[in-house]
Formats: structure tokens, sequence, C-alpha cells
């Protein structure tokens, strides 16, 4: 003999994402995203990771000309630090951006 338990089961899934540009405070749904942090010995080098959102390279550029900046005038003394652009999600999201 064979029991069937049968359950409803209901899927939550992401329809639309909307974020906000952190250089100029556009929201969009076509955004580049970027990391930042630095990988020194310890367990602060996961603490010191954030991500960022941009609606456009150009407010991308400007965050890392100030990223730069701050690093090269004391911000983070760290030999470590780095910054990523995360390039096919960012190219694939970004189609058509100007």
């Amino acid at each position: 003999m064979i029991k069937r338990l049968k359950e409803e089961v209901i899927e939550e899934k992401v329809v639309e994402e909307i974020v906000t540009c952190d250089i100029c405070g556009k929201q969009t749904k076509h955004y580049i995203e970027a990391l930042t942090g630095h990988r020194d010995w310890g367990n602060d080098s996961c603490e010191s990771e954030e991500r960022h959102q941009f609606c456009s390279w150009n407010c991308a550029m400007q965050f890392m000309r100030g990223w730069l900046d701050w690093k090269h005038y004391g911000g983070n003394n760290s030999n470590t630090a780095f910054i990523e652009f995360d390039q096919d999600y960012a190219l694939t999201r970004s189609k058509g951006e100007q």
C-alpha cells in the first residue's frame, strides 16, 4: 500500500528588482554593481566588504574616483584594498544604458 501526502506549496520569487543609485539617487531596474573591501588577515576582512549599486557607468566611475582618493589619502591604510565590478552581471543588466 502506498500513502501519499499532498501539500500546497507557495513559491515566492522576485518579479521586479529596483535599486537606488548610490551616487545620484535615481531608481532603476538596470544597474551596475561593485564590491569593495580589503583582504587583510583577520575577521574584519569579511566585515569590510560592501556592495554598491549605480544607475550608469558615469556614476560608477564617479564613485571609483572618490573611493581611490579616499584610499590614497589615508581612509584605508590597507595594501589589499580592492574594488571589483561584476562585469558579466553589469553588462547583462545595463543593455541600452548610456
